[in-house]
């Protein structure tokens, strides 16, 4: 836990710097400093992509399991283990990260009007029915109902200061870190039969129905919306609010919004990539020991890993820091931070893109193209994410399911074009 403490060094469980002036209060009275925010999120949406990719292209255990889909060849075991290491669950955390941010500074201008939460719960209730809707109609592997649930809960803590939200993150970081091991015992001792989906019968059903049409994939998500939702709470829901409530830390700290010394994220990302990285490099090799048996790769990615990921997701988020003031003002970081300003519609656009190249309505490629070369696709979709927001935002205030999310929210039509 002391890498968690480095954080909170510098500044004083108030969120005081040495000066006696609050990082948070000097931020938000400087708009500018929310690019960090835009241009992180920008990362992370594309991110998400490497891993996402998968299963987006290939039946649902292949995400966990490299043996079981995608071909078992070095290369693909190369690349599964980079993205187990560096990119699957960090990703989803540092979203989670920056929407736990994004709610902080929405309820402090609230409050700087006089409200209440209300406008938060109403955004959370509409993005919980976006995402059933983004879940049916389009991608199985939805996370916005996730967030949705997860920020309800989030609203009890957000008027909380660093000190004291950081200790609600690492509890439930401990809460979900003991709900995945006991399920994971229980498949030690249940053994491979007690893990569904890892056998070459319902491999190839699932293959089939994804090369099938729009209404078969449809009605079988309809079917497993339950089971789905349960599962996305039980085995993720407390880690996401735990990385909520870390984010919200590290913008009340002036972490998040670049107060801190470029050093300093420097030696923090550092001393995070330690601590996390060697069990994680551990654990890549107990499964390429075990012949990635499916219980122990299971185990790994879902449960053991969970430890680890905390701090790798804070050491990207520090690099991430560097890297944006680094090159401040540049090209690179205003189309990443118009990407992320748009981070909603290009997790959407993501999403038709990919199912229409891979589902059996598209082109058909599901279950076709190996685990390598399937990441070729990914610069081809990083250069539509990054592409077309820029050029958009000069015309327009929000990006096409920001001005969805935000009409719905506040139940009137916002006006989208800029005067």
């Amino acid at each position: 836990m002391a890498q968690f403490a480095a954080f909170f060094q510098t500044c004083d469980a108030r969120g005081t710097c040495s000066c006696g002036q609050s990082r948070y209060v000097r931020m938000m009275r400087d708009p500018a400093r929310l690019l960090t925010l835009d241009a992180m999120r920008g990362f992370a949406v594309m991110g998400i992509l490497l891993m996402n990719v998968i299963a987006f292209s290939m039946p649902d255990m292949a995400y966990i399991n490299p043996r079981l889909w995608g071909g078992e060849t070095p290369a693909a075991f190369a690349v599964w283990t980079a993205n187990f290491i560096l990119v699957d669950g960090k990703m989803r955390g540092l979203f989670s990260l920056l929407f736990g941010a994004s709610a902080v500074l929405i309820q402090q201008r609230l409050a700087d009007r006089g409200e209440g939460l209300g406008l938060l719960y109403r955004r959370f209730f509409w993005l919980f029915l976006l995402g059933l809707c983004h879940y049916v109609f389009l991608w199985w592997g939805d996370i916005l109902r996730l967030y949705a649930v997860a920020g309800f809960v989030l609203l009890l803590f957000v008027r909380r200061e660093p000190g004291d939200l950081l200790g609600s993150a690492i509890l439930f970081f401990l809460i979900q870190f003991a709900i995945v091991a006991a399920f994971s015992v229980s498949l030690l001792v249940g053994g491979e039969a007690s893990l569904p989906g890892t056998d070459a019968a319902t491999l190839r059903e699932q293959a089939a129905l994804h090369q099938s049409g729009y209404g078969a994939i449809v009605a079988d998500r309809l079917a497993r919306i339950g089971s789905d939702q349960t599962a996305l709470l039980v085995l993720s829901g407390f880690e996401a609010l735990g990385f909520m409530l870390l984010g919200a830390a590290m913008l009340k700290s002036g972490f998040l919004t670049g107060l801190w010394q470029k050093a300093e994220y420097l030696r923090i990302a550092r001393l995070c990539y330690i601590a996390g990285g060697g069990p994680m490099i551990a654990l890549a090799a107990w499964c390429w020991g075990s012949g990635f048996d499916p219980v122990v790769t299971f185990n790994a990615v879902i449960s053991w890993s969970l430890p680890f990921r905390v701090p790798l997701t804070i050491a990207h988020a520090a690099l991430l820091m560097w890297l944006i003031l680094h090159f401040d003002g540049s090209r690179m970081i205003r189309w990443i931070g118009a990407a992320g300003r748009t981070a909603f519609s290009n997790y959407i656009g993501t999403s038709i893109v990919m199912t229409t190249l891979f589902y059996g309505y598209g082109l058909g490629l599901y279950g076709r193209v190996d685990r390598v070369t399937v990441y070729l696709f990914v610069p081809l979709v990083w250069s539509l994410m990054l592409l077309w927001p820029l050029p958009w935002l000069r015309h327009f205030r929000y990006g096409p399911f920001e001005w969805a999310w935000r009409s719905l929210t506040r139940w009137r039509w916002e006006p989208i074009r800029r005067c």
